[in-house]
This record gives structure tokens, C-alpha cells and sequence, in this order.
């Protein structure tokens, strides 16, 4: 499968810089902490000549605190805590695998069960600016960050069930003919950051760093950010 993946992408990205020499091309690779360099020997690294930017999905961290993504495993996604430090180090492994490319975080986002009120009281709104806090501190520490993508603008089909709810606006599709888009609180949080440029300088994320992340292994508790630290515009 991995072969034909390879191929199939490979034989694209020539065709698409055929028809159109300025379109940028890459893929994504959803990060998996702790694991993420043998994943990449399975597709990224097979087809790292014919990318134009590093694209990086973020769900899940790993820490010594923080071991619930677990529960992903279970498709239980929801009750995995989110570790928005994780993307930063998730950023820095492709800065460092690949130092030439500009990085894309192509889909990050929480999800909810059936859209219920998170046990620990954190919300999308809090969810993405604490993520996006820390994209600004990979950009400020020198990583190309060129772009940023929440999943998902709706709730959707995933994993098999409507139950993991990822949407800006809920929908409930197998109860709602009209799908009617309610909007949750990160709706207005997505909208500011996307007028402002990211979140202010001095903002402090609600979900605190990790004890020893271990997203990048040993090199994310080793070497961790500087917390709290420089925000960099995103626009």
C-alpha cells in the first residue's frame, strides 16, 4: 500500500508542476509521538524530493504526566488530554528533519463525545489559541511556519461514528435533515485569531506544559521550550 502511496504521489507531483510550475505540493503525515521517524520511513522520507513544504497533522501528545492518548487506540478520543505544547516539538522534529522546507500544520483539532462539555472544563475556544500560542513560539524560535489549519470547520464522519465531535460548528447530522450549524465558542476564538494574527504577546496558555514531553522522544524532554517565551505574527 505504502509502495503505491509512494508512487501515486510521486507521478503527482510531477504532473501537478507540469500544469502549474508555482503550485505549492507536499502531503501530511499524522504525528504520532515517540514513533514519528519510523512512520516516516514508510512514506515521507520516500518522497521528501518532491515536497514543497513539510505538512504535519496534531492530535496527541506524549509526556510522563500526560499518557492518555492511550485511548485513541480504543477510538475513545475524547477522553485523551489534550498537550498543546506537543505541536511545537512536533514542528521542531520537521524542522530539523528537513531544514529547507517551510512547515504546514495541515489538521489540528479536539474532539468531543457527542459534543459534551470536556469533564476537565476545557473548551475548543481555550483548545485552539493554546495550540496556536505555541505554533507563534516555533515561529519566533526560528521555524518556518507558513500556515496553520483547524479540523474541522463541522462536525463530521470519523473514525467510524458521528460520537468524536472536531467541528467549529456542531452538527447533528443523523438527527438534524437540515444540518443546521451551531457554533461553539471557538468559532468567535477562531475568527480573533485570524483577524489578530495568532494571540496576543503575554498570553499564557490554560493547558500548562508537560513534564518531559516525549513527542519528539527524548529530544523534546531533554531541550524543552523556553516557557513562557516570544510569540511570533502569524500573518
Amino acid at each position: 500500500m505504502f509502495g503505491r502511496l509512494v508512487t501515486a504521489h510521486r507521478g503527482a507531483y510531477d504532473l501537478i508542476h507540469r500544469l502549474d510550475p508555482g503550485a505549492p505540493v507536499s502531503s501530511n503525515a499524522a504525528y504520532i509521538p515517540g514513533v514519528q521517524g519510523i512512520l516516516d520511513t514508510q512514506f515521507v522520507d520516500q518522497v521528501k524530493d518532491k515536497l514543497d513544504f513539510a505538512g504535519l497533522d496534531y492530535y496527541y501528545g506524549a509526556s510522563l504526566d500526560n499518557l492518555s492518548a492511550v485511548h485513541a487506540a480504543s477510538g475513545e478520543f475524547w477522553k485523551v488530554t489534550p498537550q498543546p505544547d506537543g505541536i511545537y516539538y512536533a514542528l521542531r522534529y520537521y524542522a530539523h528533519k528537513f531544514p529547507d522546507l517551510p512547515l504546514y500544520v495541515v489538521e489540528n483539532g479536539m474532539p468531543t463525545d457527542n459534543g459534551a462539555a470536556r469533564p476537565d472544563g476545557y473548551t475548543r475556544a481555550q483548545h485552539v489559541r493554546d495550540h496556536i500560542y505555541w505554533v507563534q513560539r516555533a515561529k519566533a524560535d526560528g521555524m518556518k511556519v507558513i500556515g496553520y489549519n483547524y479540523w474541522s470547520i463541522t462536525d463530521n464522519y470519523e473514525w467510524g461514528s458521528y460520537q468524536p465531535r472536531f467541528g467549529l460548528y456542531t452538527v447533528d447530522a443523523r438527527t438534524d435533515p437540515s444540518l443546521t450549524r451551531r457554533p461553539t465558542d471557538a468559532v468567535a476564538a477562531y475568527r480573533d485569531l485570524i483577524r489578530d494574527g495568532g494571540v496576543p504577546a503575554g498570553y499564557l496558555p490554560v493547558a500548562h506544559p508537560a513534564t518531559c514531553s516525549l513527542v519528539d522522544g527524548l529530544n523534546s524532554c531533554l531541550f524543552p521550550a523556553r516557557y513562557p517565551g516570544p510569540v511570533a505574527p502569524l500573518n
